[in-house]
């Protein structure tokens, strides 16, 4: 009889102690778990952080290439040392605060073949 009550105080002993180890091991998971959401939810604000930068940078390159196409297409020459002209509108509109500007006529879009 004693064999069986030393065999059972072993059973639970080891019963508590494979417990002990496997609530351990669950804790140890659940935290990296924890620091692993928490990395991530960093990345993805960090992302989008960089995503709406990017946006806005790609909103004032296609500004700027429209831009630069409407110059690019302008009817201007060379003329004089360092001076641009250019063929206006004769009748069109006038900008600027003392309606010194006017648009500039646009060259003929080449045909394609």
């Amino acid at each position: 009889e004693q064999a069986v009550q030393q065999a059972t105080q072993r059973y639970v002993h080891a019963q508590h102690s494979l417990e002990t180890t496997a609530t351990r091991r669950m804790w140890i998971a659940s935290i990296a778990l924890l620091v692993s959401g928490v990395l991530g939810l960093g990345a993805v604000a960090y992302s989008i952080g960089i995503i709406d930068e990017k946006r806005n940078e790609l909103v004032q390159l296609r500004a700027s290439i429209d831009y630069w196409e409407r110059v690019a297409r302008a009817d201007l020459a060379p003329c004089g040392e360092d001076r641009l002209c250019a063929t206006f509108e004769k009748n069109g509109p006038r900008y600027g605060n003392q309606r010194q500007y006017r648009a500039i006529n646009l060259r003929a879009a080449p045909t394609a073949q």
